[in-house]
């Protein structure tokens, strides 16, 4: 072995001491992991006083015969008591009361099928409901011996009786309370979805708008409008430069071009920050279009099936009542349901077999008072109601005829009488169509006359040919044209609705149907005596 060879192998020995005398070191230094002692003794923490629940906070409704009742408890618990206290809950209260007729007469019919006999009271065999109080019947209450809760404390009458005999008295009451539920979530319903609609039209309104206004920040920024409007502002100083005289009109122009260059770059700058901020209102508001959109189509499903349980509780409704009234009519002679009605009878416009709906639509004074007194007796407050359901009815027959354009026209018209009535009527159709509409009183709604280019072309419109007519309405000619047009409504009613029946009449007035909720709801009663044929 050379003494180099020693040499190297002395070195390493003495770096591989000092590595591991400081690995050594370094291992030592470590600090010791940390010791946490935790010391337990009885009744460290300080303890509650104890809870006292008793038999009256368990027991919510007490029973009628003798039952063991639960000892007091002392419970010696560190945990957060509470007390349970009693009560009706709101919900149940508000179920409880809107069933509480329905039961009742339940009650009484059960009670009154039911034989007496056999046991103290005549309790046995019979079916008690009560929708009293959940702590059951209170001191001074007793149960009559006919199944009814007779008197409280005072003597009065609960209101399970006087439903049971309202039911007895209005065998109708049953259909008249469903409609009158049905109807009134419909009409909740229909308030919510055009709730949902309009803002669902609201937002999108929004939506269109800061989609404007992000179409109108991109056209400011568009390089190509950016270079013409820093191009344009070079012209300006070189044109001014060319034309200076001194040395400070020089420098104006100077100072008017670096200005003009400066606002249009300010102007790109806003233009891109105000893009940026209206496309996130724009993504914002498109998510919330999505969810009101769906919320608004959920709603009008629910109103569109709440509003066919409403007319099917109106049509049975109507259908009892109408039993009902040919059973036990007292109403004159010329009202009598024995009497021809339309149904039986064609509708004739001439002579005499004419509903009462006719005669109601012309204005007869003296079928409006025969119609009212049938339906409202001496009751003047009734007669008032009728009377402007009645009104409301007209009106919304004969809105609904001018729509479809059931017109009758003057036979010696110089315009008119160029044509038949159906092309009569397709060009009032026409016209509609081009904004001139008919207002029922031989003029154009909103005083909008239409001219001859207008006529001409809604003569085009109904397959006609203009130059068939040698005679144009001139423009003092053209406000009286819709002169002498009178409103066949009788005709109108005879073609859609014939029958005059529920769904007849919702279906051929459409919208304007729900301003006539009330008169729907008595419609059994007043349809039998509008298509009596008065002889």
């Amino acid at each position: 072995m050379s003494p180099v060879e020693i040499l190297f192998l002395v070195l390493g020995l003495c770096i591989g001491i000092a590595v591991g005398a400081a690995l050594l070191d370094l291992t030592r230094a470590r600090p010791a992991p940390r010791e946490v002692r935790l010391t337990i003794t009885r009744n460290a923490l300080p303890v509650r006083d104890a809870t006292v629940v008793t038999s009256t906070d368990l027991v919510a409704r007490p029973t009628p015969s003798p039952a063991p009742v639960m000892a007091a408890a002392v419970i010696d618990d560190p945990r957060v008591p509470f007390e349970v206290a009693r009560g009706v809950d709101p919900s149940y209260a508000a179920i409880r009361r809107t069933h509480e007729p329905v039961l009742a007469g339940v009650t009484a019919m059960a009670a009154a099928d039911t034989p007496t006999s056999g046991t103290a009271g005549g309790a046995e065999g019979r079916i008690g409901v009560a929708m009293g109080d959940d702590s059951g019947p209170e001191a001074g209450e007793a149960t009559a011996p006919d199944g009814q809760a007779a008197a409280t404390a005072g003597g009065a009458p609960t209101a399970g009786g006087a439903a049971a005999a309202a039911s007895e008295s209005d065998p109708c009451g049953q259909p008249r309370r469903l409609t009158d539920e049905r109807c009134a979530v419909a009409a909740s319903a229909r308030e919510q979805a055009e709730a949902a609609a309009a803002s669902l039209r609201l937002a999108r309104r929004s939506y269109d708008e800061v989609v404007h206004r992000i179409e109108e920040a991109q056209a400011r920024v568009d390089p190509r409008a950016v270079t013409e409007a820093k191009e344009a502002a070079r012209h300006t100083f070189r044109d001014a430069r060319d034309h200076a005289l001194s040395r400070s009109d020089l420098e104006h122009a100077a100072s008017t071009w670096l200005n003009e260059i400066n606002r249009v770059n300010l102007e790109v700058r806003d233009a891109t920050m105000l893009i940026a901020r209206e496309q996130g209102d724009a993504a914002t508001l498109l998510a919330s279009i999505e969810r009101q959109a769906l919320a608004a189509d959920a709603a009008r499903i629910t109103a569109e099936a709440a509003g066919e349980a409403c007319q099917e509780a109106r049509a049975a409704l109507a259908a009892c009542e109408s039993g009902e009234l040919a059973a036990t009519s007292t109403a004159a002679p010329a009202m009598s349901p024995a009497m021809p009605t339309a149904t039986a009878l064609l509708w004739d416009r001439d002579a005499g077999h004419q509903p009462e709906i006719v005669r109601l639509l012309r204005g007869e004074a003296e079928v409006r008072e025969r119609l009212l007194s049938a339906l409202a007796g001496a009751d003047q407050d009734e007669q008032r109601r009728y009377q402007l359901w009645l009104s409301e009815l007209v009106d919304a027959i004969f809105a609904a005829s001018i729509e479809a354009a059931v017109l009758d026209f003057p036979i010696e018209h110089p315009f008119w009488s160029t044509f038949d009535r159906t092309q009569s009527r397709d060009i009032v159709i026409a016209l509609a169509s081009l904004g001139y509409r008919f207002d029922g009183f031989g003029g154009f709604a909103a005083d909008r006359l239409p001219g001859q280019r207008e006529l001409s072309l809604a003569v085009g419109y109904a397959a006609l040919d203009p130059m068939r007519i040698r005679h144009w309405p001139t423009a003092t000619e053209m406000a009286e044209l819709m002169r002498g047009v009178t409103v066949a409504a009788d005709e109108f009613l005879a073609s859609r609705a014939p029958d005059l029946e529920l769904g007849e009449m919702i279906a051929v007035l459409g919208r304007r149907s729900e301003a006539l909720s009330d008169l729907w709801n008595r419609w059994g009663r007043v349809r039998p005596l509008l298509v009596v044929v008065a002889q």
